[in-house]
Order: structure tokens, then C-alpha cells, then sequence
């Protein structure tokens, strides 16, 4: 629910989402239900499911309203640091776009567990945890 609140609020039917691949089904399925067009980027098993922010900047287009990414990865369970993070917020911010990063399974990294990426700048996350 936090999601679909989420992404209902910044986009509008038509709007562009970039996604990255795989994920989680019900995120596609809430940008389906909001009308939006979606982009994908792939997050792939070579790289053992890394978020690469060279992926993104090549999906991204001057449409893209919102990049959704889950940390962990869902289904993978990577995790992606802070400088990465950023990195992928840079771009959003380059492209006036938005980030949600799904959060909900952050805490399943028990030992270190890294904040969270609301502390890397309000301008640029919409945390769901």
C-alpha cells in the first residue's frame, strides 16, 4: 500500500517509470494500475544482481518521473551501498525525476545494518520501509 500511495502521488497516467529487473511483480503491477509507462534496467546474475547506476543512466530519459529500486533486492537480496545510492539519486536529480527505494527488507541485514537512504537527501528518496 505504501508503494502504490507512493508512486500515486508523483505520477500521473502517461508518466514514465524506470524499473528495474527483475523485481518485485507488484511494483509493475501498481504502475499498471496507475496508467504509467514503464522502462526497465537490468540488474543482472553476472554482477550478482548489483544495482549499477551505468544501467540506469542508460534507461533514463528525459520522461522518466520516478526510478523505483528495492534494497535488498527483491528477489535477489543485494544490497546496495550508499555510494551507489547516491549515484542513482544524482542521476534522478539530473533528469528531475524521483527515487522510491523499497526498504522493507533492510533490516533482514542483521549485522551492520546500513541506515537508511532517507538520510542521503530529501530531495531525492521516498523511502518505503
Amino acid at each position: 500500500m505504501a508503494n502504490l500511495l507512493a508512486m500515486a502521488a508523483i505520477l500521473e497516467p502517461g508518466d514514465e517509470a524506470l524499473v528495474e529487473h527483475p523485481t518485485y511483480e507488484l511494483l509493475l503491477a501498481v504502475l499498471g494500475y496507475l496508467q504509467a509507462g514503464i522502462r526497465r534496467f537490468h540488474r543482472t546474475p553476472e554482477s550478482g544482481f548489483a544495482l549499477d547506476p551505468a544501467a540506469v543512466e542508460r534507461a533514463i530519459t528525459p520522461r522518466t518521473k520516478l526510478i523505483v529500486i528495492t534494497n535488498l533486492h527483491n528477489p535477489s537480496s543485494a544490497l546496495a551501498d550508499r555510494e551507489t545510492l547516491r549515484a542513482v539519486g544524482e542521476l534522478a536529480r539530473e533528469f528531475g525525476a524521483r527515487v522510491l527505494l523499497d526498504e522493507v527488507y533492510l533490516d533482514a541485514v542483521f549485522d551492520h545494518t546500513p541506515p537508511t537512504a532517507l538520510h542521503l537527501g530529501p530531495s531525492l528518496w521516498l523511502p518505503i520501509a
